[in-house]
């Protein structure tokens, strides 16, 4: 019978080409994460904080989790959520996985407005009018919280990951970043291009059928009973319908997100990209983004990583193993 070790390193191997280095190390790992009895055990294993919420006004702020290593710390990884996930257990999961591939690196995570009980952005009428609703006039706006705490503790330098909308959210907070803070964007199933919001949300309800398989096929029960103490359909469902949620919707309906990225590109010439996209995602067209990739390589040659997933869909993510390995892959080698 295979071993844990070597069922999670066969699965990787089917997703993609990674490096021997990667496998090996996101398989090791995940056999010592599936020996915790609860995921109770795994979050204080790896120093997991409790939620805070951090405010720059009576209703502006973010939800935050700050994982410090007890040791010296050698890099800050910042990670974005999808659309309306707040840091609950399943998304505290993902960051501690996260916490646990990369023991040196200060990891800190920002939950997004979601449905009860994670409704901890509450954002008034000037907000969404700051935020430009369709527009997309500020989207500053969605990150101010986000930037001002990463100031506030004195980061100057940070790798920036996001997953679906986090990947959108991510590439505005770089865009707004100070200089030669953000030394890496990682994108994770970036949305490739605009469409309606009608058709926006049509593809999105495709994407949920699958997630499951992704959930199912690491073999953690930990990470099932995590995702069972979470914020269940119905509340996500109501989340998404908060004002904020729409005004987001429609700013990812209505942003170019590869013009942005590729405009971020030619203005920071320290910077450098990896994107990472399922060929038959839902929400993500492969032909643009291989496009968009090759363009990208031609501007800013050796700073660009295209990871393309044969045959995966937008749900890829919720195998940690397989989200751990990708920026493990792209973090595997030291920032010059």
């Amino acid at each position: 019978m295979a071993t844990f070790y070597q069922t999670t390193a066969r699965r990787l191997r089917q997703y993609y080409h990674f490096s021997d280095d990667t496998i090996n190390a996101v398989a090791r790992f995940a056999e010592k994460q599936k020996a915790y009895a609860t995921y109770q055990d795994f979050f204080g294993a790896v120093g997991m904080p409790p939620v805070t919420v951090y405010k720059i006004g009576p209703k502006q702020g973010a939800a935050v989790i700050d994982i410090v290593p007890k040791g010296v710390t050698s890099r800050v990884i910042v990670v974005h959520l999808p659309m309306g996930n707040p840091l609950d257990p399943n998304q505290q999961y993902q960051l501690a996985t996260l916490a646990g591939m990369f023991p040196d690196a200060r990891i800190i995570g920002f939950g997004n407005p979601s449905g009860e009980p994670y409704k901890h952005h509450e954002h008034d009428l000037r907000f969404l009018q700051k935020v430009g609703i369709a527009s997309g006039l500020r989207p500053r706006a969605l990150v101010e919280a986000e930037l001002a705490y990463l100031q506030e503790q004195g980061i100057t330098q940070a790798v920036y990951v996001g997953y679906s909308y986090g990947a959108l959210k991510a590439l505005v907070a770089a865009s707004y970043s100070p200089e030669g803070m953000v030394g890496q964007l990682i994108t994770i199933e970036l949305v490739s291009h605009r469409r309606s919001p009608f058709r926006l949300v049509k593809d999105f309800r495709r994407t949920i059928e699958p997630l499951a398989s992704y959930v199912d096929v690491t073999g953690l029960e930990m990470f099932k009973i995590a995702r069972s103490d979470s914020i269940d359909g119905a509340e996500y469902e109501q989340g998404l319908h908060r004002p904020i949620n729409l005004a987001i919707g429609s700013f990812i309906s209505a942003c170019d997100a590869l013009k942005k990225l590729e405009r971020l590109v030619r203005r920071r010439s320290d910077l450098r990209v990896a994107m990472a996209w399922g060929t038959k995602s839902e929400l993500v067209d492969d032909a643009r983004m291989q496009q968009a990739a090759a363009k990208l390589e031609r501007l800013a040659p050796g700073r660009i990583q295209a990871l393309s997933l044969a045959g995966q869909m937008h749900g890829l993510a919720n195998d940690v193993h397989l989200h751990a390995a990708i920026v493990y892959e792209v973090l595997r080698q030291p920032l010059d």
